[in-house]
């Protein structure tokens, strides 16, 4: 998921997912900077990403 939809973080949406063992990507042109400590171990994808980064991304996220 983007951190950053139109001005609008997605952590409570992301707080929710990982409530409910929903496993998630973040996303982002800014890297992990402002990422909160509670989601360090979430994988974050920097954009642009190719479409092999995602796959594999999915694919530790699932595994897990």
């Amino acid at each position: 998921m983007d951190i950053n939809l139109r001005g609008k973080l997605v952590f409570p949406a992301a707080r929710i997912l990982r409530e409910r063992g929903i496993p998630f990507i973040f996303s982002t042109g800014y890297g992990d900077a402002g990422l909160p400590l509670e989601f360090s171990k979430i994988p974050v994808l920097a954009k642009p990403f190719a479409a092999a980064d995602l796959q594999s991304n999915i694919a530790v996220v699932l595994s897990s």
